[in-house]
């Protein structure tokens, strides 16, 4: 079986990467196709890749700034219902279509070449359900976890597409997904979304070589913050990522023989200013190579790091951030009685709240058994390689129906 993966960003493409290796492991072919900001994390992650050319269609060029005020961005996102279907609907909608229309006819015309028998792609990058009509192939969507809206931008896509694919010979439009696998654990899927398969989160968060502090840490508390690349190099140029060191670090203080951690991109390290002497500030490193020995996560809202917590039983404080996927994530994590959300504006740069947030969570045994529950239910939800089946089934069932037609 070939299976060719898309995706528009690294933070949707690395929660696919345990089923691609799982994929791998079952003998199949896969092999991504996109622009270079992601086709980079997949070489990283040891998969073939073929990258498209120049990077006009990237979502670093189409990425538009987030507005603050904006409701569908404000807390409450988890459970609001979906965004209307207005103008606003539609420009994103014409994005999409003008993005994808500068790189469809290299994608498909490899696409073509390549043969593949299944097309897997994140639930945001539309091109992968336009390339499957196209070439009449099963199109899988692999959501990224915590989700809440992804199921509401299909048909806005479809009809903004529609003209696209029946140029490129798809006349009934973009292809529905015939499967959709999600590693966000049962307890916690939005009711706003179309019930998809469950599959284990396995956490990937990128490699690094690990250095010998990671793994051997004193008998005391271990704090790690980790932002991002794109939230945390914000949060240090805009000065807000201060409050947030500011009140782990008086949390810290307050306890005895505590460890805190800063992962932080190199590229923004001149950004931080000064840090104080507690804070551990290091590069660029996986949260998952520091996760089995940390007692508390502090983050921006990011879905990765979350799991990640998650799958390990750490308790987390969520400084969300813009956006209404980190919101949600916040939201989430404080639902979930794993740890606490400070999603409002104004409670993301009190230093205050975030020492208080910080110093609950690490005091009250409550948290920690919250997280381990959720443990324990990533655990017992099928893994990526118990999954490969499913999409087999799938092929085959499509390659007889194919020969019968």
């Amino acid at each position: 079986m070939r299976v060719l993966v898309n995706s528009m960003a690294p933070s949707h493409f690395l929660p696919m990467v345990p089923f691609t290796w799982a994929l791998r492991a079952a003998g199949h072919e896969v092999l991504f196709l996109g622009y270079e900001e992601t086709a980079h994390s997949a070489h990283e992650a040891g998969i073939l890749t073929r990258r498209l050319s120049g990077d006009a269609g990237s979502v670093g060029r189409w990425r538009p700034p987030v507005k603050k005020k904006d409701p569908f961005w404000a807390p409450g996102s988890k459970q609001a219902p979906p965004p209307p279907q207005d103008a606003r609907t539609t420009a994103i909608a014409g994005r999409w279509k003008a993005r994808i229309e500068i790189f469809i006819d290299e994608y498909l015309e490899f696409a073509q070449a390549w043969s593949p028998d299944v097309i897997m792609t994140d639930p945001m990058e539309f091109s992968g359900l336009v390339a499957a009509a196209a070439l009449d192939v099963p199109g899988v969507v692999h959501r990224w976890g915590f989700d809440a809206f992804t199921s509401t931008l299909l048909e806005p896509a479809k009809h903004a597409l529609r003209e696209t694919c029946a140029r490129l010979g798809a006349e009934n439009g973009m292809a529905d997904p015939a499967l959709i696998l999600d590693p966000c654990p049962p307890s916690m899927m939005s009711s706003n979304l179309v019930p998809g398969t469950p599959v284990r989160w396995v956490p990937y968060n990128g490699t690094a070589g690990v250095p010998e502090w990671a793994v051997k840490r004193g008998a005391g508390t271990r704090i790690c913050m980790s932002f991002g690349l794109w939230s945390g190099e914000a949060l240090a140029q805009g000065g807000d990522l201060h409050a947030v060191i500011d009140g782990v670090h008086e949390a810290a203080r307050g306890m005895d023989d505590v460890e805190v951690l800063l992962l932080a991109p190199e590229q923004y390290h001149a950004d931080l200013g000064t840090v104080p002497d507690t804070i551990r500030v290091v590069g660029q490193l996986p949260v998952s190579a520091v996760m089995r020995d940390t007692d508390l996560l502090v983050h921006h809202g990011g879905g990765g790091g979350s799991l990640t917590a998650y799958a390990y039983g750490v308790p987390q404080v969520v400084v969300a951030q813009e956006g209404p996927m980190l919101v949600q994530v916040g939201e989430t994590v404080a639902e979930s009685g794993a740890g606490l959300g400070l999603v409002e504006e104004a409670a993301r740069v009190d230093v205050g709240a975030i020492r208080d947030a910080v110093t609950e969570v690490l005091t009250e045994p409550r948290y920690r058994k919250a997280a381990e529950r959720v443990r324990a239910e990533i655990a017992a939800t099928p893994s990526p390689a118990e999954i490969v089946p499913v999409l087999e089934s799938l092929v085959a069932s499509r390659t007889v129906d194919s020969k019968t037609t």
